[in-house]
């Protein structure tokens, strides 16, 4: 089954990103708002900085995913979903990009920008993500 609802496309990214070791788990609200780590409890708690949030742990270290769809008008191609991506870690680091995803194949692509700072882009995920 193909994902379908904004939490799995959003599950389905740091699947395929491949920057979230395999024994970290999702953060769930009520652990959000208990977390030590102050990004985490303002970001997933009750506050929210983007459209979408999603979190993770293991041990110390967290990872969160802020997601922003782009408006359908902004995309030629209507199979395709466009994703603006902003990823923060635990020791400082911090990236955004843009991605397209198509939901029918559950496949991620980084899209490449004229305008792209090599000096802000996130990590260079894989060109096709799955």
């Amino acid at each position: 089954m193909r994902p379908t609802t904004i939490d799995s496309r959003m599950e389905s990214f740091a699947d395929a990103c491949g920057l979230i070791p395999p024994g970290a788990h999702r953060l769930l609200d009520h652990e959000a708002r208990h977390h030590g780590a102050e990004w985490i409890r303002r970001l997933l708690g009750k506050g929210l900085a983007c459209d979408y949030v999603i979190g993770y742990a293991h041990g110390e270290s967290w990872w969160t995913f802020c997601f922003d769809r782009k408006s359908q008008d902004d995309v030629a191609d209507l199979c395709t979903e466009v994703w603006r991506i902003e990823g923060y870690d635990s020791i400082g680091r911090g990236w955004s990009d843009t991605f397209k995803y198509w939901p029918d194949f559950d496949r991620w692509q980084y899209q490449v920008a004229d305008d792209t700072d090599a000096r802000r882009a996130g990590p260079r995920l894989a060109v096709g993500l799955h």
